[in-house]
Order: C-alpha cells, then sequence, then structure tokens
C-alpha cells in the first residue's frame, strides 16, 4: 500500500469521526435552541399572564363603579316617582314626569352598560385563567426539560469526548498539508467530507465525473476533489474494514 492509499484510508475514518462529532454538536445545539425557545415563550406567557390580570383587575373596578352608579340611579328614579304625587301643580307634574322619562332612559343605558361589562368581566376572567394555566403548564415543562437536557448534556459529552480521543489519535497520521485541505473540506461538509466515488459520479454531490477519475484515484499520486462540491473522494475498496 503506497502512502497516499494509506493516507486516504486515514482521511475516511477521520471523516466519519468528524461526522459523529458533527453531529453530536448538532444535537447539543438542538437543545440549547429547544431551552431558548421554551425559556422565550414562558417569558411570553408571563408577560401575557401579567397584562390579562391586570386588565381584569381594572375591568373590575370599572363594574364596581357602574354597580354602584346604576344602584344610586335607580334609588334617585325611585324617589322621583314618589315625589311626583307630591306636586299639586298639573304642569309640574308633567314637566316632572319627562324628567322622569328621560332619567329611565338614561337607566336603561346603563343597566346595558352593566350586563355587557358583566360580559367583558366573565370573558376577560376566562382568559385570565387559561393563560395562568398555560404559564404554569410552561414553568412545569422548561423544569422537565432542563432536567432532561442536564442528563442528555452529559451523555453528549462523554460521547463527544470519546470522538475527541479518536480524532486526536488520528491527526498525527495525516500530514499538515493533507490536514489543512481536509479542515477545509470538513468545514463546508461537516458530516461528509471524504465520500465514495461510484458508478463514476461522487456521492456527495451525485455529479458525473468520469472513469478517468477512478485511475486517478486509483493511482494514488495525490488526493481527488469532486470538480463539483469540492469533496474528497475515495474507492470503496479504499475504505478501511
Amino acid at each position: 500500500m503506497n502512502a497516499n492509499a494509506n493516507l486516504l484510508k486515514n482521511l475516511v475514518v477521520i471523516s466519519k469521526i468528524d461526522a459523529f462529532i458533527a453531529g453530536i454538536n448538532s444535537e447539543k445545539k438542538k437543545l440549547v435552541d429547544q431551552l431558548a425557545a421554551k425559556r422565550q415563550n414562558l417569558a411570553a406567557l408571563e408577560l401575557s399572564a401579567k397584562e390579562k390580570a391586570y386588565a381584569l383587575r381594572e375591568r373590575k373596578l370599572y363594574y364596581e363603579r357602574e354597580d354602584l352608579h346604576l344602584k344610586e340611579s335607580q334609588q334617585k328614579l325611585v324617589e322621583r316617582r314618589k315625589a311626583l304625587t307630591t306636586l299639586g301643580s298639573y304642569k309640574l307634574q308633567v314637566a316632572a314626569e319627562r324628567e322622569i322619562e328621560a332619567a329611565a332612559r338614561q337607566l336603561a343605558a346603563q343597566e346595558e352598560r352593566y350586563v355587557n361589562t358583566l360580559d367583558e368581566l366573565d370573558a376577560l376572567e376566562a382568559a385570565a385563567v387559561e393563560t395562568k394555566s398555560a404559564f404554569e403548564t410552561a414553568t412545569e415543562d422548561l423544569k422537565n426539560f432542563q432536567e432532561e437536557a442536564k442528563e442528555t448534556s452529559k451523555v453528549l459529552e462523554e460521547r463527544l469526548k470519546g470522538y475527541m480521543t479518536e480524532r486526536d489519535a488520528m491527526v498525527p497520521l495525516i500530514d499538515q498539508k493533507s490536514l489543512a485541505l481536509y479542515n477545509r473540506v470538513k468545514d463546508k461538509y461537516p458530516m461528509d467530507a471524504v465520500v465514495v466515488f461510484s458508478q463514476n459520479a461522487c456521492s456527495g454531490c451525485f455529479l458525473e465525473l468520469g472513469p478517468q477519475v477512478t485511475l486517478e484515484i486509483a493511482r494514488g499520486n495525490a488526493l481527488v476533489r469532486c470538480r463539483g462540491c469540492g469533496r474528497i473522494l475515495f474507492l470503496e475498496d479504499s475504505k478501511e474494514e
């Protein structure tokens, strides 16, 4: 086996290791993103719960004022009707009756607003309860997720440590120039920097390169890269068992 063939085998091995490392880092990032999303959702629910609770308090105060005002208006109307019988003048009675009718219409409008306020209160209270419940559920969900994520992170870190140890052992087996080239390709394709050349095509981007590339790889004079995607190519029988 010539030096380049051995180099290619080592690059295949380190590429596999780096694919595992990239996968683990992707899982770690996913955990971080999920945690951030859950925290953001919880913060939004907390703000919404506070806003709805405030709106409910304000509407209750308005309802209490309307309730008091309505009772006062009802009492005044009753008193006016009682006073109507004490008026001796017909003209005064007619004028008083008109005032009572106007007051009755105002009272009816007040009562309608009062009923509408009750409906609004019911809706606001239901929304506040629903949001509070959602906040409590999200709080518990975040707590559970943090605990699970902590354990998952430990497992991922152990796996990552193992693969990094394997990678460190492979690095000295690859010359600096080839390693620098490989690392540039890996930065672009972390999951598959080194791919099989099969049926005259790159298995990374599926570009057909022709049979001459098979000969170039087989000769092993230099590393061969796909002219389409830039990945390093190897033949199936060059793959380390």
